[in-house]
């Protein structure tokens, strides 16, 4: 039996008929069941369905949207809900709050896209405004964002890169106002897009979608701020959007930890000033190490020490012909960072204990070029050409000093180190590549080859002085003092063809084909100083020159099964990997061979547009690098020695992930569960041996048998507005832990840590009027090792986080926010308890509010947030640095915005 629903709309004051759009909602969990239009004179009537509790979703342009409950069932086929009176808001609609549903959230297979509507925009915010209302999302003071503790590093805007791959670039310039969607999801590599089957390659990534009347104007903003203690604060932002084109520039000048520098491209040219690294698919393959204070520096500001940043770029992208189009980015910028570092290691071995502190100062400076272009166009109906080009220089000088002691239990001392470290770096990195893509009459039948090529080079002017003394039973006084060039070479070759056909109508398969070329060399020489002071004596022992070839074949095939509301895939990948290398100052060759197993397998069912399950299964080996294997000698860290292990073989690692959510509009409820699994067979794992007369430790990687570490991860997370009300409410809830194993002095230690954690959290928000938020958290942690049972290193934890908004009369606007941790003690360290409290009081001026005088407090109780402490498999660390403290900044801001037709044309 079926039933139906009829009924009539008009407006409320004139009674004219109605032509609205009618769309009927499951009440349990706000699916669309039917939807309709009522006719001309206002009457619509929906019939076949089932007995049951249902929402009435009516909408009109200019008009309230009205939403009526009603039950279908019993005696009655047709249930007539009568005239429904729509009030009309005409042009004035902005200003009008809906009572009606705002869908907050669809869910699109593995892609999750919130309604901007449904969040609170206050004048003039920016995108990272509204990004922190979104559930799951989480943006540091810096702009790193992560998604339910997943970083995300890319943020693009309807699809396109903004300025490269720097978030904060778009997060912090566009505005709030102009987001029509947010999307977040696993972005695919280009291949796998374009195919449709899934590769294994994902990032996690935001997209933000624009709203049409906002892609043509001009916007940007103006800041310029003066504070205590010399800090300041400049910036100057201008964007031209077109109907065909984005123009932006930008430059920042800060000392207050606004840096401006792209958190990601740094990683395209590698952190570490000393190592070649190779990338086979299924391994990383290391020539040479420098595990010093060289290699500390990554060219970003982490809140450790004190910045002084300048930096500035320029974006383009648009339409330049018909089927073609071009992305351009050009950004420049400098960074120093000064400052000093304590780290205090309790370092717990079977029958004693050390202890080892360090007092580190530093002074890191990079001067950063980066330009990057993409071109892409469409060759005809069915092929179509990317190509991609980027080019890095960076320029580094870094200058470090350090003392560090060593004392037993009784307080006794067992080494002193004095050591310092400067360098002059020189990088440079060039990318170019190619994508070609191909769909077939037949349809699914596609084939893609994408073919890239890369060269880096790094030159290196390096000191070191390390002196360590020992007041053993013959006290000695060991001294190294060196001149260390570097010159390092490096040039790869990789190409990717996939080819899909589908087998059937809802079966298809993938096959690719892949060549890697690698070919690198690395020159360390090592001079002592002679008598004449100049480092003119070669060091035979710790120099070396490596060459290095690499030839890797890939094989792989991916089977994709998609029917409905069933996705299933399923397939694996084998990496045939060659690699010759030659220590040429001894004549000595390292020759391996070897394959690298990648199997995957996922289980998609999305039973409706609001709910999705998942499973996801991925296989990888681990082969070891040529530091684990045959290291060449290293003086860098005297107090740490690595060796190697010639008989080390690969590690097989396998991960599970499932993922379960929902949500239903009305309430706006949404609800999620995750859980991850991860265990590894033969795993690799360190055989430490710590001498308890100096504290200097030998790490050797070896292979673990008849034992099999594991971590897991489980997350629960309901969000929704409480009835009533407009406040959203949260609760989170997860637990994780680890089983691992390494060897200490010969004793095989077992390392057990499982953490709990609960979160709740509450905001509300009203235009102009208040914004208020929290969320507050307790954790407790176990940690348990086999070689010491009798150690508690077990402590509770806790983090309140509130922030508040008040817009007061006569454009007043007061803002704080304040963030608590807890840290409890433990057997071996006190508690640590930190809390940041920052205000600022505002007044807003013009028409639009987009001239804002502000006066802002930093840090007002003077906290060092950088005070952490971490368990590792020997003990517990606690490390600290210098920060930027409490401060008082007086700004001027100027917001300019202009869109429409008639803004700018073409």
């Amino acid at each position: 039996t079926t039933f139906g629903v009829k009924g009539t709309t008009i407006d409320s004051v004139s009674k004219a008929k109605l032509n609205t759009s009618i769309s009927v909602l499951n009440a349990k969990d706000s699916v669309l069941q039917k939807f309709t239009y009522s006719n001309e004179n206002g009457a619509f009537a929906v019939s076949g369905l089932p007995a049951g509790k249902y929402f009435l979703l009516i909408t009109y342009p200019q008009y309230e949207d009205k939403i009526r409950p009603f039950t279908l069932g019993g005696a009655q086929p047709v249930v007539d809900i009568g005239n429904i009176n729509m009030n009309f808001v005409g042009n004035q609609l902005a200003e009008v709050k809906i009572k009606g549903p705002v869908q907050e959230i669809k869910i699109k297979g593995d892609t999750l896209e919130f309604n901007a509507k449904a969040y609170v925009v206050q004048p003039n915010a920016k995108v990272e405004d509204l990004l922190k209302q979104i559930p799951g999302i989480q943006i540091d003071k810096n702009g790193k964002i992560t998604m339910n503790g997943e970083a995300v590093p890319k943020v693009l805007v309807d699809g396109e890169e903004f300025f490269g791959d720097d978030p904060t670039l778009v997060t912090q310039n566009l505005r709030a106002d102009m987001v029509s969607s947010v999307q977040i999801y696993d972005k695919k590599s280009d291949q796998a897009a374009f195919t449709g089957i899934d590769d294994g390659q994902k990032t996690k990534t935001i997209n933000v979608k624009l709203k049409e009347d906002k892609k043509r104007g001009y916007f940007g903003k103006v800041m310029g701020g003066v504070g205590t203690d010399d800090y300041y604060e400049s910036q100057l932002i201008y964007n031209k959007f077109t109907a065909k084109n984005k123009f932006s520039v930008y430059g920042t000048m800060a000392t207050d930890g606004k840096v401006g520098l792209g958190l990601a491209d740094n990683t395209k040219i590698g952190a570490s000033s000393n190592n070649v690294q190779i990338s086979d698919g299924g391994g990383v393959v290391i020539i040479s190490s420098g595990d010093d204070d060289l290699d500390s520096f990554d060219g970003n500001y982490n809140g450790n020490g004190l910045p002084v940043a300048r930096a500035g770029g320029a974006h383009y992208d648009g339409k330049i012909k018909k089927d073609a189009t071009l992305n351009v980015n050009y950004k420049i910028g400098s960074l120093e960072v000064t400052g000093n570092q304590n780290i205090f290691n309790q370092i717990t071995i079977p029958g004693t204990q050390q202890d080892r502190t360090t007092n580190r100062t530093f002074d890191n400076y990079q001067f950063r070029q980066k330009a990057d272009v993409t071109y892409q166009t469409k060759l005809d109906t069915s092929s179509n050409l990317k190509l991609g080009a980027d080019y890095t220089a960076k320029h580094q000088t870094l200058a470090s000093s350090a003392i560090t002691t060593i004392v037993g239990e009784t307080g006794n001392l067992l080494s002193r180190e004095t050591k310092r470290t400067n360098g002059d770096i020189e990088q440079k990195a060039f990318n170019i590549s190619a994508l070609y893509t191909k769909k077939f009459k037949k349809p699914n039948r596609t084939f893609s080859w994408n073919v890239s090529e890369s060269y880096t080079e790094n030159d290196t002017k390096a000191y070191l002085y390390d002196d360590i003394y020992s007041p053993a039973k013959t006290p000695t006084d060991s001294i190294t003092d060196q001149y260390k060039p570097i010159t390092a070479r490096s040039s790869s070759f990789n190409s990717n063809m996939t080819y899909s056909e589908p087998l059937a109508k809802y079966f298809a398969v993938q096959f690719n084909y892949g060549l890697g070329i690698l070919n690198g060399t690395s020159d360390k020489p090592s001079f002592d100083k002679s008598g004449t002071g100049k480092y003119d004596v070669f060091n035979s022992t710790y120099s070396n020159n490596f060459k290095v070839d690499q030839l890797t074949n890939q094989f792989g095939g991916v089977f994709n099964y998609k029917k409905g509301k069933v996705l299933i895939n399923f397939g694996a990948r084998a990496s045939v990997v060659d690699l010759d290398q030659v220590e040429r100052y001894n004549g000595r060759s390292f020759k391996r061979s070897f394959v690298n197993w990648s199997p995957q397998a996922r289980y998609q069912y999305q039973p409706s547009s609001t709910k999705v399950i998942y499973f996801n299964y991925s296989g990888y080996m681990t082969q070891p690098n040529m530091d684990q294997l045959q290291p060449v000698p290293v003086n860098t860290n005297p107090l740490d020695i690595v060796i190697g292990n010639p008989d080390l073989k690969a590690s097989f690692s396998h991960s599970f992930t499932a993922i379960y959510q929902t949500q239903q509009i009305i309430s706006r409820q949404s609800f999620s569960v995750n859980g991850n699994f991860n265990f590894t067979e033969n795993p690799i794992a360190s055989r430490t041996t710590i001498d308890p007369a100096s504290g200097k430790t030998v790490t050797q990687s070896v292979n673990i048998t008849g034992n099999t570490p594991f971590n897991y991860s489980v997350g629960a997370n309901i969000r929704r507005r409480i009835t009533g009300t407009e406040i959203d409410a949260g609760i989170n809830a997860s637990t994780s832990g680890s089983v691992g194993f390494g060897y200490i002095n010969g004793a095989l230690n077992q390392t057990t840590q499982n953490s709990y954690n609960v979160g709740l959290q509450m905001q509300t928000a009203k235009v102009k009027k208040y914004e208020l938020g929290f969320r507050v958290g307790p954790s407790y942690s176990f940690n348990r090792y086999s070689v010491t049972p009798n150690q508690n290193n077990n402590a509770a934890g806790a983090n309140v986080n509130a922030r508040g908004v008040l817009y007061l009369p006569g454009k007043f606007i007061l803002s704080s926010d304040v963030n608590y941790n807890h840290s409890g003690k433990t057997q071996s360290i006190d508690a640590i308890d930190i809390t940041n409290l920052n205000a600022s009081l505002s007044k807003t001026f013009l028409k639009e509010d987009n001239l804002k005088l502000s006066l802002l407090g930093n840090n007002l109780l003077n906290a060092n947030p950088t005070l952490n402490r971490r368990v590792t498999t020997t003990g517990i660390t606690q490390n600290s640095y210098n920060t930027i403290l409490r401060y008082f900044m007086f700004s001027v801001t100027w917001d300019f915005t202009k869109f429409g037709t008639t803004a700018a044309k073409n």
